[in-house]
Formats: C-alpha cells, sequence, structure tokens
C-alpha cells in the first residue's frame, strides 16, 4: 500500500456551557490551557489545536500570565490556531450578519492579540452546517474547515475529505472526522486511530485523526503524547505524525489529488436542536437584527451615535455570538444556563438600543421644531419600507378615535385607529402607510379629528386587500386570489396539531416526528372582528387544547395580498412537539428554503429541516400552473413537508432539559420540561400566481425591520411595521 502519514490532532474540545453553567466553562479554560502548555514546554515535538477567541479573551482577561505562555508558543507555530469565530455556533440559526461577525470579531482579534492569521474554520461538535458556510468561511479568509457531524451515518458522502462549494458557489477543503474529536485514554484514542485509517484515501497519503479528553475540556494527555511518539511507525507503510490541522490541508493541496465536490448543505444531526427552547432562539434572532440596526446606525450617522458607540456594540456582540455557542443557541443546556443566556441577550438588547435611541433622538432635535404633534419614522433597514406602521402616539389620555396624519408636503397620509396594547382606556394606536428610503426617515403631524373611514366593511377590506381566506372552527381553510380566482390551500385547512414526542432533548435517533396526534386545538368561540377600518381588518379568534390555549388574529391589509397570522400560545404541554400544519395545493418533487445569507433546495421527504426565514413551494399535477406559496416567519425555526404538500412548521417541543439518551427519565417526572408559558409568532402566507422570490424576501425583510417613532421630542419607541 501507499505510505498514510496520520496527522495527530491534540485538542480539547471545550464546551464553556452545557451541563454546567458559564463561570465553570471559564475554569475549564484555564485549565485546559495551562495543561496544554505544560506539555509543549514539555514536549518540543507537540502541537496543540486550539480555536475559539472567546477562550482566548477570558483567558487573557483573567490570567494574563498564561496568555503570554500561549502567546509565546503561537509565535512558535505549536499553539496551532483554528477556527477564525467566536465560539463554537449552531451553524444552522444564526442570520448571515452573525456568521459574518464571527468571522470579522474572531479573526480580528487572533490577527492582534496573537499575531497569527486564521486559514482554518473548525466547528466539529455542531448539528449540521447550512449551505453558506464556504461562503462565510471564504469572507473571514478561512479556506478549509474542520467537522464531525452529520456522521456517516446520517449523511453519505463521497470521502471524507472533499471541497465543499457553498449556494453561492464558493468553495473550501472540507474534512470529517472519523470516529470522534476527542479520546478520553489511549485505548479509546487507538480505536478513533483505526477508524481514521480505515476512511483515509491512499491517494492522498495524508488524513488526520483527533485526540484529547474533551467535552468539560482536558486535553492530550502525557500517556497519549508518550503512546504516539513511541508509535510513529504505527505498523506497514503508516506514519503517526504529531501535527496540526493547516499542515495536513497543505500537504493535501501539494498532493495535486483532485478531491470529490459536495454542495450545498452538509445536514442533518439532532434534529430537535432546530425548535427546542423556541423563545430562546426567538430572543436571539431578534437581538441580533437590533445590533444589525445599531451597527448601520453608526455607519450612517457617527456623529450622533456617539465617539463610544462603536466599542460598546463590539461588547453587546460579544455576548450575542458567545450566545450562538451550539450547546446554547441549540437548546440542550440545562436550565440554570438560560437564566444566564437571557440576562447576557437583554445586556446586548440594552446597548443596542441605547445606540439607536441615542443617534435617532439627536438626529430629530437637531431639525427645526414643528408647531403640531409630530412623529419623526426612521427606517434602520437597508431596504426601503413601502407598507404599513403601528404606533401608540400620546394624546394626553385623550384618545382620538379618528386622527389625520400630514406628512411634511400637507398631503394626508392614510391612517387608521386600531387596538391599543394596554387594556386601559384613553390611549390609541394608529396605523399608517409610509414610504420610507433605506436609512430614511419621514415626519408625520398628527391632527384630532377627520373625516369618517371611507369603508368599515370587512368584505370590503377583503376586497381591497385581493385574497380571501375563509375561516372554518379551527383555523384559516380555502386561500384565494382575488384577481384570478387562484386556490392555494387544501383538505381541512390550516390547524395547529400536538403530536406526542418521547425523544431526547436533541431528538437523537430520529429524522422525523412521525409520533401519534396528542391533540388539536379547538375553538371555542366564532371568529369575531377584533379591528376593521379603511386600511385593515383582524379576525380573531380562542382555542385550546387540553389545558393551553391559542388567540389566533389573521390581518387582512389593503392593497397588500399577503395573509398575515399572528399567534399568542400558552404552553402547558410536555413530551409533544406542537406544529402548524398548512396543506396546499402544491404536490412537487422539492421546495426553495431560506438558509443564512442565501436558500437551498430541499426534496418534499417529510424529513425534518432547519426553517430559516422562509419555505416555497409551488409545482405539482394537481397545482395551479406557475403558482407558489410562501411561508415567512422569524418565529419558527424548524419544519418538514412531504410529497402530497403539506407543511408541518415546527412551532416548540417540550422535552425535559438537556435529557440525553440513554438515561430513561423517572416516573412521575421531576425534571423540568422547556418552552412552558407564552409564545408569540407571526406567519405570513405569501400566494404567487407566478412565482418571485423577490416578493417573498420582501416580506423577509418586513418582518426583520423596526421603524423606530421620535414623538416630537417627548418619547422614542421601537414599533414593528
Amino acid at each position: 500500500m501507499n505510505k498514510l502519514v496520520v496527522h495527530m490532532i491534540g485538542n480539547a474540545h471545550l464546551d464553556p456551557v452545557w451541563l454546567w453553567r458559564l463561570p465553570a466553562g471559564i475554569d475549564e479554560a484555564i485549565q485546559t490551557c495551562r495543561t496544554a502548555c505544560d506539555l509543549l514546554d514539555e514536549y518540543p515535538d507537540l502541537y496543540i489545536t486550539r480555536g475559539e477567541a472567546w477562550v482566548h479573551k477570558t483567558i487573557q482577561r483573567i490570567d494574563p500570565a498564561l496568555f503570554g505562555r500561549i502567546r509565546n508558543h503561537a509565535a512558535s507555530g505549536r499553539w496551532a490556531v483554528v477556527n477564525g469565530w467566536w465560539i463554537q455556533p449552531d451553524c444552522n440559526l444564526p442570520t448571515a450578519e452573525s456568521f459574518r461577525m464571527h468571522g470579522k470579531m474572531g479573526t480580528s482579534y487572533f490577527r492582534e492579540n496573537l499575531g497569527v492569521t486564521v486559514t482554518v474554520g473548525y466547528n466539529v461538535d455542531s448539528f449540521g452546517h447550512n449551505a453558506m458556510i464556504p461562503t462565510f468561511l471564504r469572507e473571514a479568509g478561512m479556506d478549509s474547515y474542520c467537522f464531525m457531524r452529520p456522521g456517516p451515518h446520517e449523511k453519505e458522502l463521497p470521502a471524507n475529505l472533499f471541497t465543499w462549494q457553498s449556494s453561492a458557489g464558493d468553495s473550501v477543503t472540507a474534512f470529517r472526522i472519523s470516529g470522534a474529536y476527542t479520546s478520553w485514554d489511549v485505548a479509546a484514542m487507538r480505536k478513533v486511530l483505526d477508524e481514521s485509517i480505515a476512511a483515509a484515501n491512499l491517494d492522498l497519503g495524508h488524513t488526520m485523526s483527533f485526540y484529547g479528553v474533551g467535552d468539560h475540556g482536558g486535553g492530550p494527555t502525557r500517556q497519549q503524547v508518550e503512546w504516539i511518539l513511541a508509535n510513529r511507525n504505527y505498523r506497514d507503510g503508516v506514519e503517526l505524525r504529531l501535527s496540526h490541522p493547516r499542515a495536513f490541508f497543505d500537504a493535501v493541496a501539494q498532493s495535486g489529488v483532485p478531491l470529490p465536490l459536495v454542495t450545498g448543505e452538509l445536514q442533518y444531526h439532532a434534529i430537535g436542536c432546530y425548535s427546542v427552547q423556541h423563545r430562546f432562539k426567538q430572543e436571539m434572532r431578534r437581538t441580533e437584527e437590533l445590533a444589525t440596526q445599531a451597527r448601520r446606525t453608526i455607519e450612517a450617522w457617527p456623529d450622533e451615535a456617539g465617539p463610544d458607540a462603536a466599542r460598546r456594540l463590539g461588547e453587546a456582540w460579544d455576548m450575542i455570538l458567545f450566545n450562538q455557542f451550539h450547546d446554547i443557541l441549540a437548546g440542550s443546556s440545562i436550565k440554570t444556563a438560560y437564566d444566564d443566556a437571557f440576562a447576557q441577550l437583554g445586556f446586548a438588547r440594552t446597548i443596542a438600543e441605547d445606540i439607536i435611541v441615542t443617534a435617532t433622538r439627536r438626529r430629530n432635535i437637531a431639525q427645526p421644531p414643528k408647531p403640531g404633534h409630530c412623529l419623526t419614522l426612521f427606517n434602520l433597514s437597508d431596504k426601503r419600507h413601502a407598507g404599513y406602521v403601528e404606533f401608540e402616539p400620546w394624546t394626553g389620555w385623550h384618545a382620538e378615535r379618528n386622527v389625520t396624519l400630514v406628512d411634511e408636503s400637507g398631503a394626508i397620509v392614510p391612517s387608521q385607529t386600531i387596538v391599543q396594547e394596554a387594556a386601559a382606556g384613553g390611549i390609541s394606536k394608529v396605523l399608517i402607510r409610509a414610504d420610507l428610503p433605506a436609512m430614511g426617515r419621514k415626519v408625520v403631524e398628527m391632527r384630532p379629528g377627520g373625516a369618517a373611514p371611507e369603508f368599515t366593511e370587512p368584505q370590503a377590506v377583503i376586497e381591497k386587500s385581493g385574497i380571501d381566506l375563509k375561516l372554518s372552527p379551527d383555523g384559516p381553510s380555502q386561500l384565494t386570489l382575488l384577481d384570478t380566482g387562484t386556490s392555494f390551500l387544501s383538505g381541512d385547512g390550516i390547524r395547529v396539531v400536538s403530536f406526542q414526542d418521547t425523544s431526547d432533548t436533541w431528538s437523537h435517533g430520529i429524522d422525523k416526528y412521525a409520533g401519534p396526534v396528542a391533540g388539536e386545538f379547538k375553538g371555542v368561540e366564532p371568529w369575531t372582528v377584533f379591528e376593521v377600518g379603511p386600511l385593515k381588518l383582524t379576525m380573531i379568534k380562542l382555542l385550546k387544547f387540553s389545558d393551553s390555549s391559542l388567540v389566533w388574529r389573521i390581518i387582512w391589509r389593503v392593497g397588500d395580498p399577503i395573509i398575515r397570522m399572528r399567534l399568542r400560545l400558552h404552553w402547558k404541554g410536555a413530551f409533544c412537539v406542537l406544529k402548524m400544519l398548512i396543506p396546499t395545493m402544491f404536490n412537487g418533487e422539492e421546495r426553495v428554503a431560506g438558509c443564512p445569507g442565501g436558500a437551498v433546495t430541499r426534496p418534499l421527504d417529510g424529513r425534518e429541516y432547519p426553517f430559516h426565514d422562509f419555505a416555497v413551494l409551488g409545482g405539482g399535477p394537481s397545482a395551479p400552473r406557475g403558482a407558489a406559496l410562501g411561508v415567512v416567519t422569524a418565529d419558527a425555526y424548524g419544519v418538514d413537508v412531504s410529497k402530497d404538500g403539506l407543511i408541518r412548521l415546527t412551532l416548540l417541543r417540550s422535552p425535559v432539559y438537556a435529557h440525553h439518551d440513554p438515561l430513561t427519565l423517572p416516573s412521575p417526572n421531576y425534571f423540568p420540561n422547556t418552552d412552558q408559558g407564552i409564545h408569540e409568532y407571526e406567519i405570513a402566507l405569501v400566494p404567487m400566481n407566478i412565482l418571485s422570490m423577490e416578493t417573498v424576501l420582501d416580506e423577509v425583510n418586513r418582518q426583520r425591520r423596526t421603524i423606530w417613532i421620535s414623538e416630537s421630542t417627548r418619547g422614542m419607541k421601537p414599533q414593528k411595521d
């Protein structure tokens, strides 16, 4: 056989939070890196592979002497820095902005503090990898990637070493680790070594095998290092070499052997992590978007944002990126860890919002004063806003049911008084239509009184929206575009159904939720008109299942042929997965699905996949020609779609916190279940006569966008449009 060099990669997988809280993670980081430095001092041929800017910054802050040792070993090349990201994040759920911030902040940290340029991506424990990862790596200067999941039993690949190409066309050299990224003793290390040799491409002449104690830190042991040194000639034609990933990828490049090509996402592993801990995932998404708006604010108006705004926002991003660690954002940590995580996201949100409030107020008060009751609307998106804005002006406890708003040219701005947030009299909420350029603003003056609405009949609003939706007792049913009569729903209509789910927190060992129906939310009262006016119609209904309740609102807007649903769910269930069932007319072969920074096509195979912003379904022999239906939401993170066109959007799961097979739960169960309490969702149905991704992406941006309101100069608050 050809000679095979096995690059022995000494590493310590280090979970800063998982079955322990952050203080314990800090301890493990310090102890692991101190031990690694001791071994490097003792064995001159040894290399330690270590990544994550958070680990290094934590040691730099707490133990400067240890950090000095790390810096010296990095200068010698034996502290091999990989993963130029802040942490090893979940690689499905963050936004594209977050992935880019991982690369920007991580690589700049290592360059400025260790003097190294990181070129190897490294997420060995993440639960699947979205299709745009190669692009994010390349943008940060990394040309190669180490991962382990999905394993061979979860996804077949042409080889464990291949060229991985993103949806955008960027590519990196990717290596799937065989066996494990850790080994606790020499026997375990030899088992992983044999698996690595068996999976190697002998034509290349090189492979990697990973060793070292992990999870709660640890790293290579002296016994492991001594064994490798004593067995460099492991067997005929096999050389063991103390090494690091960069040396391996360089050897592969020099071999000249062509690698197979793999395109798109690497899925999947641990489908439960797409949905468990719904509220934390939702808070993360909202915080990401708020920090993104703060970044645009600083770039557009640096003087108004203040001289320390960029530094403060960097502190916010530190917290955001850290809490994207795969065992936090994926939902697989202990309950007390989420108490910490929510507090840290609150810190980040407070900073981002304060930057926005400060800059917009300063920008507003610099304008000439106006005599009337004025409101300034700021669009901090990078996209134009042409749609609706809701806000609650303060009118001194004298709520006006009819108001007139005029813009700076004196033209009347269409408006409607709608139901306020507070259950109190004397408060008004107003809906207007506004056109705002990207990073632009609009001033409107609010005047009491005005003409009566043009119409107040629900059917009139439906006709002017261009879309009709029939409502059954338990949910929306037939969805029709009025101009063509095209129908988009079939069967029993949209329902919210609970399915039994006895899998662990990760849902290990399954690829779909096929459990029996536990129950369905049923209406306890008729659909009633909640709001109606010249711009908007809202129907509302209360539904119940067991001890849980669901308030369901359906919204039509004039000139806007999209149905929006707002749900407030009070969930008290356990060991269930809750799904919104959307039966469509489309039974084709594949669908278009969103992923961070792009889109992928997926089969209609009934398996659970990550949901990121949207799914679009069209085609099939019984479907309207050329038509398609988009489902858009930033509030759900898992979905399955079957060949009959049934979309099952996952709303939440309620296993036990950090339950890992094979542990059998006691009966009765005394461990706390996840996802109890109130959850809110906004879900849009986008019916199209002709598939238009632009229409879908417009709705994605609308849901992400916040229009900020400055009322005269007395108050500032964000409003969802």
